[in-house]
């Protein structure tokens, strides 16, 4: 018996995993998934030292790491989202599928808040004062 549960086990873990299908994620599905799902924002250790962020399904909320930077739990709370959109459709995107989740995250992180792909450093050199120099700090009264 235990050998026929460990031979099940290898066969289910060395199946391919099949790649989620395209999803085509719009501004309008982002709000929709805003509208129903409550966002937290969680300062338990325990819960920033596992997760960056996690969805309820049943309770309909999704949780964030407050301690992380506001960067990090917008792109985490887009990665929350194409969880929720996936699971709407009736696919179930948790474990195997992380990294493709949080691909499509990037992807949308990208999107709304990066710079564009087409921009270069000669795009945007410009933008940078010639003459600025860096903040200093003040030096303190010597006495």
């Amino acid at each position: 018996m235990l050998l026929a549960i460990i031979l099940l086990a290898q066969f289910i873990f060395h199946q391919e995993l099949q790649p989620l299908p395209h999803l085509e994620i719009t501004e309008a599905d982002i709000i929709s998934v805003l509208a129903e799902y409550d966002v937290v924002h969680e300062n338990g250790q325990l819960f920033c030292q596992q997760f960056y962020g996690a969805t309820n399904f049943s309770t309909k909320t999704i949780a964030l790491c407050a301690k992380n930077d506001s960067s990090q739990q917008q792109q985490t709370l887009l990665h929350e989202v194409v969880h929720v959109l996936y699971w709407r459709k009736g696919i179930d995107t948790g474990g195997p599928y992380d990294a493709a989740v949080d691909a499509k995250s990037k992807e949308l992180f990208q999107r709304y808040f990066g710079i564009p792909k087409t921009a270069t450093v000669e795009a945007v050199k410009d933008t940078i004062p010639v003459n600025a120099t860096p903040p200093t700090q003040e030096t303190a009264p010597q006495n």
